[in-house]
């Protein structure tokens, strides 16, 4: 008799299966967030890029968005970092 009270509640099949589903949609939400994340931070680097907001090796425009003249100019650090 006391081996039936240490085993605590049983699970019903149902509820098994709610479990693996309820995990299993825990699994795609969350891909399809890592996903979709990825995504956008490669379509903004893509568009800064292509529309020429800043490049890999310094700037082309200030933070306030003046173009620069100069690359060497202290002014010019760049949009990437304010991405970053």
């Amino acid at each position: 008799m006391s081996a039936l009270e240490d085993r605590g509640p049983a699970q019903t099949p149902l509820q098994e299966k709610l479990d693996v589903i309820a995990l299993d949609i825990g699994k795609l939400g969350m891909f399809a967030a890592i996903l979709i994340f990825h995504c956008l931070i490669l379509r903004q680097f893509i568009e800064g890029m292509i529309f020429r907001r800043f490049d890999l090796y310094g700037g082309e425009y200030t933070e306030e968005g003046v173009e620069c003249v100069s690359p060497t100019d202290p002014n010019c650090t760049g949009m990437i970092s304010s991405y970053i």
